[in-house]
């Protein structure tokens, strides 16, 4: 511990300059990594309508691939049995891990919650933290 303790004292101000700026740059890298992994950008197609009424075709969403805490009303990405992912809001829990979904646009073409039955949640893939428009 002295060693280290001599060594750091020992520092001329332009060395404590260098290591500050190695410092900043390695905690700039591994906040970009976690931003990286956490996150994602999508773009909802521009052609046709959007299930969910909060966000317009060819908006640009933020989505938290952890999610976490799922609550009802949350807009999510889910994966049914053939592997086709769908927005879609989550309308009930069944307290045992499973979630009821629905879209809240009559006229658009979504998801059938009647055909994909309630949902577990390993088949969320995220949560849409941040919609953007055009």
């Amino acid at each position: 511990m002295s060693d280290v303790a001599g060594l750091v004292r020992g520092l001329a101000p332009k060395d404590w300059v260098r290591l500050a700026r190695w410092l900043t740059v390695g905690v700039a890298g591994g906040a970009l990594a976690y931003l990286g992994v956490r996150f994602d950008l999508l773009t909802l197609p521009e052609e046709g309508c959007s299930p969910v009424s909060r966000y317009a075709p060819g908006s640009r969403l933020l989505i938290d691939r952890w999610g976490g805490a799922w609550r009802e009303g949350d807009c999510v990405f889910v994966s049914d049995e053939d592997g086709a992912i769908h927005i879609t809001l989550l309308t009930a829990h069944d307290g045992g891990g499973k979630w009821w979904t629905s879209t809240d646009v009559e006229d658009c073409p979504g998801v059938d919650p009647e055909a994909i039955g309630w949902v577990p949640e390993e088949a969320i893939l995220g949560r849409v933290i941040l919609g953007l428009g055009q």
